[in-house]
């Protein structure tokens, strides 16, 4: 099982070169400059490829492995190499990765490929008949980055990349602003093995200008804006409802999380005021509208989804705080009482990281705050329950956080809010388009009622707050993203 990616930092793109000549690299300035923007990896021999965890983004590969190290009759078997690329793909099946087969004999191994074609992770893409033992390493790295562009596009088309919009527009912004760009600047995508940030003069090599910095040591780049701006136009848009569905999404979470629905949902209270429409009341759509439908149904599962993240940060810094107190010793009372300031000067800090937290996840970027929520107040995190996974009442809260009278924490189909879900109207229409049977998909992990489009925009929505292990605690989720 491959390790998840998650790159904080800017990074280069991951190449694994499998070879049948141990000195393929030269041992010079040619060699630094590659290095320079590009994170090699040479797999000489079987070990070296099972031993291998990280995911590459792109496998050079000659079609046999036999070299100087591993002379056995099976690395020089027909297509070894390839295999062996295919294998440390399979090992990150969602994760975007461009194989490059070189050699002067294609035709003798087209059986092989056909074969090998037929395991391939669907993320994957085979660049097949382009290069050969006669192209220049130069040349033949610009050729692995201009493919796994084109294996970035196809995985947003997927739904297995995803460039948020507030990322595309930032570097749209840079592109409008500079002639060119840094290469130290970065992109950052979000796929199934994490977040990743590459470094645009690796990403964008073939197009960069590239300048000696340091004698031959260091090298720096600079990429025509008009490069970066060309690429972004060939990006995939969201589907229109995806944005829409954000936003109402958001204002509902933030709404969840208020002082007001604090007192309703944990303090018992009942709301004399007048409340705000709950999201599958109509007021947020219109039944003759499919694509309004389809903005609530997925505001609904995007904002499940906001707070599953939320919870799930909560309970990873929690687990730190455990492990912090499980690991001190104290012998006396003088450490004992350091060790209490220490771990309430801990609390007070975990606390402001969730607040900051909820503060992040509670408006779209750029976007100011709307002011028809601004008197509601922010409850503070520990008023929250933020056990997961997330029970019937919770999700009600979400879809209702000021209901009117006493809040009814139930998703029955002979309740209000399950019969919104999965029941029609007095016109014999359903309320929201198509039953979305959410005890299903959380309870059972039963996708059946998303159609595709909305699998695809929860997959994207997910990648970009979910880690890729969240599938353990959300089933239905780890199904959309397999599917």
């Amino acid at each position: 099982m491959a390790r998840e990616i998650t790159a904080l930092e800017p990074q280069n793109i991951i190449i694994d070169w499998v070879d049948d000549e141990a000195g393929i690299f030269p041992a010079d300035a040619n060699r630094r400059r590659l290095e320079s923007f590009f994170e090699l990896c040479t797999m000489l021999t079987p070990d070296d490829v099972a031993g291998r965890r990280t995911p590459a983004d792109v496998h050079i590969t000659d079609l046999n492995m036999a070299n100087e190290v591993c002379r056995t009759t099976a690395c020089g078997a027909p297509a070894a190499g390839l295999t062996a690329a295919i294998i440390r793909a399979v090992q990150a099946p969602e994760h975007p990765a461009v194989i490059i087969p070189y050699t002067a004999f294609f035709d003798l191994f087209r059986d092989q490929l056909a074969l090998l074609q037929l395991f391939r992770p669907k993320g994957v893409h085979i660049l097949w008949d382009k290069v050969s033992k006669h192209t220049e390493l130069p040349a033949l790295f610009e050729i692995a980055v201009c493919e796994y562009r084109k294996a970035i596009v196809a995985g947003i088309e997927s739904g297995r990349v995803e460039l948020s919009v507030v990322e595309t527009e930032r570097l749209r912004d840079l592109a409008r602003q500079n002639e060119h760009l840094d290469g130290d600047e970065h992109i950052e995508l979000f796929t199934a093995e994490g977040c990743r940030r590459f470094r645009l003069g690796s990403f964008f090599y073939d197009t960069a200008d590239v300048q000696d910095a340091g004698g031959g040591y260091e090298f720096e780049a600079s990429i025509p804006s008009t490069e970066v701006a060309a690429w972004l136009d060939l990006l995939p848009a969201a589907p229109a409802a995806f944005r829409e569905a954000e936003t109402l999404a958001r204002k509902f979470w933030l709404v969840a999380h208020s002082e007001a629905a604090q007192r309703i949902y944990e303090g018992g209270a009942e709301n004399t005021k007048a409340g705000m429409p709950w999201l599958l009341g109509g007021e947020w759509h219109d039944v003759d509208e499919p694509e309004s439908c389809t903005v609530v149904r997925l505001a609904v599962l995007f904002a499940i989804l906001l707070e599953v993240a939320f919870r799930r940060k909560h309970s990873e810094r929690r687990d730190e705080e455990v492990f912090y107190e499980t690991s001190q010793s104290p012998e006396d009372s003088e450490t004992r009482a350091g060790t209490l300031q220490e771990r309430a000067r801990r609390e007070e800090q975990h606390a402001e990281r969730i607040q900051r937290e909820l503060d992040i996840l509670s408006g779209m970027p750029g976007e100011k705050a709307d002011p028809e929520l601004h008197h509601l107040g922010l409850a503070t995190v520990s008023d929250f329950n933020l056990v997961l996974p997330l029970e019937p009442g919770d999700i009600v809260r979400l879809m209702d956080p000021l209901p009117a009278g006493k809040a009814v924490l139930s998703l029955g189909r002979d309740k209000r809010y399950g019969k919104a879900l999965t029941g029609k109207d007095n016109s014999g229409h359903f309320r929201i388009g198509r039953p979305l049977d959410l005890l299903a998909i959380l309870s059972k992990g039963d996708i059946s009622s998303l159609d595709g489009t909305e699998r695809l925009c929860v997959k994207r929505f997910a990648l970009q707050h979910i880690a890729s292990d969240a599938g353990r605690m959300t089933p239905w989720l780890d199904r959309v993203r397999r599917g």
